[in-house]
């Protein structure tokens, strides 16, 4: 079984390796805990204490 890292990175491949992805796949992010989605991707800390993972 692969770890939740290995396959979110697997779905980034996947789509990457399609001619003309960078069309529509700029970038993605793999974040876990609940500091990395509010320090990176700007998730309320209110959204992440009702939905996150406290």
């Amino acid at each position: 079984m692969q770890s939740h890292v290995q396959e979110g990175g697997w779905i980034a491949k996947v789509i990457t390796d399609i001619s003309g992805s960078y069309a529509y796949f700029q970038r993605g992010f793999v974040t876990y805990s609940n500091e990395a989605k509010h320090d990176m991707l700007g998730v309320s800390k209110n959204t992440l204490y009702k939905y996150g993972c406290y």
